[in-house]
C-alpha cells in the first residue's frame, strides 16, 4: 500500500507554490495540534466535505448548487462535534479493515475486523484521535512538501513516490508515531498548566475568603468596642 500516492502527486502538480506551502502548513498544524484542537479540525473537515458533496449534488435535488452546498456544509459542521464518536467508530473500523485486506487479501468475513476497529476507536478515543490527526497531518504535509520540491525543480515527486514507495511509507508511519508522542507531550503539558492555574485560582480564592473573614471579625470587634465606650460613665 502506497501511503504517498503518485496519482495524488500527479494530480497536484498544477498547484502553485503558495498552494503547496499552505498544504504543508496545514499538515504541520494538524500534526502538532490534532488533539488539542480536534473539534476545530473535525468541524472544518466535515464542513468542507459536506460543502463539496452539496456542490456535486445540487442539480440533482432541484436547488441552486451554491445554496445546497452551503446548507449541507453548515448542517454537517453543526453535527460534526455531536457525531465525533460515530466518526471515530467508522474511521477506526474502516482503517483496520483496510489494513487487514492489505495483509490478508484472500481472507473471508473480515466484517468482524471492522467492528473490532470501531470499538478500539471508541474505547481509546483520545489515542485514536491523536493517531488519526498525526497520520493525516503527516500525509498532507509530505504531499505538500514533495509538490513544493517538485515545483521548485529540486526533485521529481512522481518518480520518487513510484520508486521509493516502501521507504516513504515507512517514513510516514515513523513520523506518525512521533506526532502521537508530540501530541501526548503537549496534552500533558496543557493539563499541568491547567492544574497549576486552578490551584493558583483556588489559593487566591482562599486568601480572599480569609481576608473577608478577617475584615468581618474586625468590624464586629470595632462595633463591640464602640458599644463598650458608649456605656462608660462620663468623666468628672
Amino acid at each position: 500500500m502506497k501511503l504517498i500516492s503518485p496519482s495524488v502527486l500527479q494530480a497536484g502538480q498544477g498547484l502553485s507554490i503558495t498552494g503547496c506551502a499552505i498544504a504543508l502548513a496545514v499538515g504541520l498544524l494538524l500534526w502538532f495540534t490534532g488533539w488539542r484542537f480536534y473539534r476545530f479540525w473535525l468541524v472544518l473537515g466535515v464542513t468542507v466535505a459536506g460543502g463539496i458533496y452539496g456542490l456535486s449534488q445540487g442539480d440533482k435535488v432541484g436547488m441552486p448548487t451554491i445554496i445546497t452546498g452551503l446548507l449541507i456544509a453548515i448542517g454537517a459542521g453543526v453535527l460534526g462535534v455531536e457525531l465525533s464518536r460515530i466518526f471515530a467508530f467508522l474511521a477506526s473500523g474502516f482503517l483496520l479493515w483496510l489494513g487487514a485486506i492489505q495483509l490478508f487479501p484472500n481472507a473471508q468475513e473480515l466484517g468482524f475486523v471492522f467492528l473490532i476497529g470501531g470499538l478500539i476507536g471508541i474505547f481509546m478515543y483520545h489515542l485514536w484521535v491523536m493517531t488519526l490527526t498525526s497520520f493525516l497531518g503527516t500525509l498532507i504535509s509530505w504531499h505538500g512538501t514533495l509538490l513544493l520540491l517538485d515545483q521548485t525543480q529540486t526533485l521529481k515527486a512522481v518518480p520518487l513516490a513510484q520508486n521509493q514507495s516502501l521507504t516513504l511509507s515507512i517514513a510516514v508511519l515513523v513520523v506518525t508515531v512521533l506526532g502521537v508522542f508530540v501530541q501526548i507531550t503537549l496534552w500533558r503539558w496543557d493539563r499541568r498548566r491547567q492544574t497549576r492555574k486552578k490551584t493558583k485560582l483556588a489559593e487566591q480564592a482562599r486568601k480572599l475568603l480569609e481576608r473577608e473573614k478577617y475584615l468581618r471579625e474586625r468590624e464586629r470587634l470595632d462595633a463591640r468596642s464602640e458599644e463598650t465606650y458608649r456605656d462608660l460613665p462620663p468623666p468628672h
